[in-house]
């Protein structure tokens, strides 16, 4: 699990005081991933949309979430009717 951005961290942690009033260490939060991932579990558990948004931003940084999910693959163009483009904008 990759550490995720200082500041995104601070920001977290402040969040997460204010909100929830859980003291995050940080160092803790950087070298034990269980850690990491109990106090993102119980960040994404509260109701303030911020401090949500700053969890699944930090999981996701660090590599321990899952991204959106795969959009189907793109099918390639064809033309509908077989003609060709023949003429431009202005009919000429």
């Amino acid at each position: 699990m990759r550490s995720p951005d200082p500041q995104q961290i601070a920001r977290f942690k402040i969040h997460l005081r204010r909100v929830t009033g859980i003291n995050l260490n940080t160092q803790r939060f950087i070298d034990d991933a269980a850690y990491a991932t109990a106090m993102l579990d119980r960040a994404e558990s509260v109701d303030d949309e911020t401090l949500v948004a700053l969890a699944v931003a930090m999981r996701l940084a660090a590599g321990g979430g899952t991204a959106a999910p795969a959009e189907a693959a793109i099918e390639p163009r064809t033309k509908a009717d077989g003609r060709k483009y023949l003429f431009g904008a202005r009919g000429g």
